[in-house]
């Protein structure tokens, strides 16, 4: 967190990942976005893999559809939803805050949470093999070596990965209408105490817990998942018997 002042009286703003729970990230997803505004979001990461020149030309597109009633309008009351969430800065305080200082403070601090919940998150993982909550360790699936081949999660049961390949999926692309709390379902299924089975009902409880959980926490967990899930895929289909 980080300390604003306004007006004299001192505010908390989020400026890390792990100032956001998982409840609090889908908050901020849930916070309707002007069009024009998703639109040039979304045309600046398909635009990271385009030549410079089409790249310039996709953006500029994008950026004159945004009309004076957007700029004065739409995105500053946007801008000023998304402070509420992710601040205890009263919305009656935000009302009163000059424009200016809105866009300054949410394209300095929060603009990457938004552009995190809703496409892609700037967040450096690191490689855990478990991770702390509530005072109990919960560990990830591990790999071993199977005749010579590298096997990710193998021990993760046949329901355990199609539960979680489903869930996956899902929030692979993480639309408006997503339910970004069931990222905290996908960790409840796999992740768990040394030596606890899996079972559904535990997991559904615990994934009510894991909302709770800081984003930092859930980003390196999403993305050790990401890729073995694949892999996983790929290596059991490989063992499937042909039709």
């Amino acid at each position: 967190m980080i300390s604003v002042t306004i007006n004299d009286q001192p505010f908390l703003v989020c400026s890390d990942w792990k100032d956001l729970t998982v409840s609090k990230a889908s908050e901020l997803h849930k916070i309707r976005m002007p069009e024009t505004l998703r639109n040039c979001y979304t045309v600046a990461v398909q635009a990271a893999g385009m030549p410079e020149k089409d790249a310039e030309i996709r953006l500029d597109e994008a950026e004159r559809q945004i009309t004076i009633e957007d700029q004065h309008k739409h995105f500053p009351r946007y801008f000023s939803e998304v402070i509420a969430c992710l601040s205890d800065i009263p919305e009656a305080v935000l009302r009163q805050t000059d424009v200016n200082s809105i866009k300054a403070l949410y394209n300095t601090y929060l603009k990457q949470f938004v552009e995190g919940v809703h496409f892609i998150p700037n967040f450096q993982t690191k490689d855990i093999k478990s991770f702390e909550f509530e005072g109990e360790t919960y560990f990830l699936p591990v790999s071993k070596k199977v005749f010579g081949v590298d096997v990710p999660m193998v021990d993760t049961s046949a329901l355990e990965f199609t539960e979680s390949a489903d869930l996956m999926v899902y929030l692979a692309r993480i639309e408006q209408d997503k339910d970004v709390t069931m990222i905290a379902n996908l960790i409840s299924i796999l992740c768990r105490p040394e030596g606890e089975k899996y079972v559904e009902e535990v997991s559904l409880q615990r994934a009510e817990r894991f909302k709770n959980l800081t984003m930092d926490v859930v980003w390196n967990v999403f993305f050790f998942f990401n890729d073995p899930l694949v892999i996983l895929k790929q290596y059991l289909l490989k063992l499937s018997p042909e039709k």
